[in-house]
């Protein structure tokens, strides 16, 4: 028989000889409150997205959050050519677009519609590694400010999920649009 979680919560708050301290939920709440955002935007190319984006983290920064920028296309201009895509020089900004557009459609049908949500994961990681505060005196790990990871620009719907799924209600997708 399967137990439903708030199941195991009354079980677990109603040991009575245990020396383990049980937390209410409240508390446990408030122990794994974290003090990240990792918010992502996506839109159409001539959108606006670098706009906002660089909005988003003015104010951020206003409010007192460490923010760190995380700029999809950079993966597809790094990874691409090592994994037989070649990347054309850049003329001009169309001509860009257009190169990243097809290197990035290049990598997803190659290793997966995710695979820049893998990467941008990675990176979020290594940010998260080089900022690790010491842990206090229950053991957790805490960072002494807020920290926000803007991810520009996502273009596909498994980017989203996998992302939602590894930071769950950290984890925000604005969506831009802009009429001409």
């Amino acid at each position: 028989m399967i137990e439903s979680t708030s199941a195991k919560a009354i079980n677990v708050l109603s040991l009575e000889n245990s020396d383990e301290i049980i937390l209410s939920p409240s508390e446990q709440i408030q122990k794994r409150r974290t003090k990240e955002l990792v918010l992502a935007f996506c839109g159409p190319m001539g959108s606006g997205v670098s706009n906002v984006a660089r909005t988003f983290i003015e104010c951020l920064e206003e409010n007192d959050y460490t923010t760190h920028y995380v700029k999809v296309s950079k993966f597809i201009e790094e990874i691409a050519p090592k994994n037989g895509y070649r990347i054309k020089d850049f003329k001009d900004n169309r001509i860009r677009i257009e190169e990243l557009q097809n290197g990035g459609n290049y990598l997803r049908k190659k290793f997966g519609s995710d695979i820049l949500a893998q990467f941008t994961v990675r990176d979020i990681a290594f940010e998260r590694q080089k900022s690790i505060k010491p842990k206090n005196e229950e053991g957790i790990i805490r960072q002494s400010n807020r920290v926000a990871y803007i991810i520009e620009s996502l273009k596909h719907p498994e980017e989203v999920l996998l992302l939602r799924s590894v930071y769950g209600n950290m984890f925000y997708i604005v969506g831009v649009l802009c009429a001409h």
